[in-house]
């Protein structure tokens, strides 16, 4: 705090607590005359939505981050990256994806823009990825049964998202 605004705000407290004493009356002792003048105020409020999504987003990249330190396959790595919601547009979301279908979509999309054929959906590279991502599951499932803080950030990231949505679903 810088020093001229302390100095200034005991100045305050200390003019109003000479106004207070110079009011006394010689009947009723400080602690009265504090009580009677005593004025209770009640802050009742929430967090917004956006607290609550933050929150799971946080979890969320802290997880994917500890996992990628302690995954030696570079194709199941999980890269966050924000992305259109729909084509053209400028609302935008966060999606996570592991390298192995970032690889394969792209892949996808230079043969689709060679050929001038008709990009990608994300279902469509789903589809090519069933093998990696059955070995990617099973290989993340027993490294986070292996590691007791994976699985500690694993747990509060489902616990934030499930705050998320309850709070999400009682807003409307």
């Amino acid at each position: 705090m810088n020093l001229k605004v302390a100095r200034v705000k005991v100045s305050i407290v200390l003019s109003l607590m000479l106004i207070n004493n110079s009011s006394f009356s010689k009947e009723q002792s400080p602690s009265q005359v504090q009580q009677e003048d005593t004025e209770q105020i009640e802050v009742i409020g929430s967090k917004p939505l956006y607290y609550y999504r933050q929150q799971m987003v946080k979890t969320e990249l802290k997880f994917y981050d500890s996992l990628n330190n302690l995954l030696e396959n570079p194709q199941y790595k999980v890269k966050c990256k924000k992305e259109a919601v729909r084509q053209g547009s400028r609302i935008t979301q966060r999606a996570c994806y592991p390298q192995y279908f970032l690889a394969k979509k792209a892949e996808l999309t230079k043969i689709a823009m060679q050929t001038s054929g008709v990009l990608p959906s994300d279902a469509d590279v789903e589809l090519m990825v069933k093998q990696e991502k059955a070995a990617s599951l099973a290989y993340i499932e027993k490294l986070v049964e292996q590691n007791p803080e994976l699985k500690k950030q694993l747990f509060e990231m489902y616990q934030s998202k499930q705050i998320f949505l309850s709070k999400k679903e009682n807003s409307k």
